[in-house]
């Protein structure tokens, strides 16, 4: 048996399927900074259904484009039957509208309007967010690679000083003590490498999960820890941010929205008229026509309390604005000061690099000519190891605040398979009634 309008359900919404790469069926997979931020803006389950309130704040501007008030039709038959006495009948018919004469439908139309362009701006700013995470834990992929290579590279090399300890043993030129730092240097370097293919793992994890990718797939990252050290002006970092951050963005949007529902408890203080034609026939078969007016006397609920409570989320969101351009100006600054430190702390470990490599050269010539102590030699090495982890933490960095400051400035790379940018203009403030 078919359901009455009435019972029927609403069709259900398409359901949120996680997206699969095609390629992602390899075991490994190449990857790009830029494809990276691509799949995570296409993909991420977050932000899918982020996406999904967009419908929901466009039906709230339909709604607000709907008249909110039916006619009523009304209908009375009333017939009268006496002992002695004929029946007779009476009817009467009313059509009944209630009209605003606020204006109140512009100003709902104003604030669905804004807030659709606060739901738009707030889905722009988890783009923003999430292309910055989806780049810095591309980076922080290529960070654990970089470690990964080097505690390779560190583990073949001790466990070939090991076996040079050895060997010098064996030819009375080094001690037993030496051979069993040597021994302890290549077991230290073989747990490192477990340690740096952990995080290596770890960054897999993460980045998979950023990027809605399920598939058990091993990206490897095509790019490296590079960046181009660049001067910044911070006020024009800040003029930017100010101009395109969605999150300022949005506070807009809500001032706007706030201001709309100001306009509209204001309105709503005017009473609403119910107007409509009324034809009548008695029992004596005599037609009137005529009309009916009806308007509540606002005697004791004025609706003072709307308005207050209205103004009231107006001074608030209009506080919030305010804060929230402070709040950006603060991360730009820091935001630049984190970067300017790292572009600092970079240029001086390159510049002490070169020398540590020539003497550790220099050390391992002296120490085939038996010149040298093998105790200084591996302490020289475990200090060019720990330079080169210094000088692989301060590319990382550098590239992640470099990330923060886009961010903070407001300058994401956005995917051409977003939803549209909204408009770039803020809708204008109604006009108090």
């Amino acid at each position: 048996m078919p359901q009455s309008p009435a019972n029927q359900l609403p069709p259900q919404p398409e359901a949120v399927q996680p997206r699969s790469l095609a390629s992602a069926r390899r075991t490994v997979e190449d990857l790009t900074i830029d494809q990276a931020i691509a799949l995570a803006l296409d993909g991420n389950p977050d932000l899918v259904v982020q996406r999904r309130s967009l419908g929901i704040a466009r039906a709230q501007v339909v709604i607000a484009n709907t008249y909110p008030f039916n006619p009523v039709f009304e209908a009375q038959i009333q017939a009268a039957d006496a002992p002695n006495l004929p029946s007779h009948v009476r009817q009467s018919y009313t059509l009944l509208q209630e009209v605003e004469f606020g204006g109140q439908g512009g100003y709902r139309r104003s604030q669905a309007q804004a807030a659709f362009g606060r739901t738009e701006w707030e889905i722009r700013q988890q783009e923003l967010s999430l292309a910055v995470l989806a780049a810095r834990q591309y980076e922080q992929l290529v960070y654990a690679r970089r470690r990964l290579e080097l505690a390779r590279t560190t583990s073949t090399i001790d466990e070939r000083l090991a076996k040079q300890a050895r060997d010098l043993r064996n030819a009375a030129l080094a001690t037993p003590a030496d051979v069993m730092l040597a021994d302890a240097e290549a077991v230290d370097a073989r747990r490192a490498m477990i340690t740096a293919k952990a995080a290596w793992l770890a960054a897999q994890r993460d980045l998979r999960l950023t990027l809605g990718v399920p598939e058990s797939v091993e990206f490897v990252p095509t790019s490296d820890l590079e960046t181009i050290p660049t001067n910044y002006d911070s006020g024009a970092l800040i003029e930017l941010a100010l101009a395109n951050r969605p999150d300022v963005r949005v506070k807009q949007a809500a001032a706007s929205e706030a201001q709309a529902a100001l306009c509209l408890a204001i309105a709503n203080q005017k009473s609403n008229v119910t107007i409509g034609p009324a034809v009548e026939v008695d029992e004596n078969n005599t037609f009137f026509a005529g009309g009916t007016v009806s308007v509540p006397l606002k005697w004791w609920n004025t609706k003072q309390g709307e308005v207050l409570q209205a103004q009231s989320q107006l001074n608030k969101a209009i506080a919030d604005l305010e804060q929230t351009r402070l709040k950006v100006r603060i991360e730009v600054l820091s935001a630049l000061e984190a970067y300017e430190f790292s572009r600092e702390a970079l240029q001086v470990i390159n510049k002490d690099l070169p020398e540590l490599e020539r003497n550790l050269h220099d050390a391992e010539q002296l120490l085939a000519a038996s010149q040298i102590d093998f105790l200084k030699l591996v302490e020289l090495r475990r200090r060019m190891l720990s330079a080169r982890l210094q000088l692989l933490d301060s590319q990382r960095d550098l590239v992640t605040n470099e990330l923060d400051l886009t961010g903070a400035s407001g300058r994401p790379i956005f995917h051409s398979s977003s939803p549209a940018r909204p408009q770039d203009k803020n809708p204008p403030l109604p006009s108090r009634p």
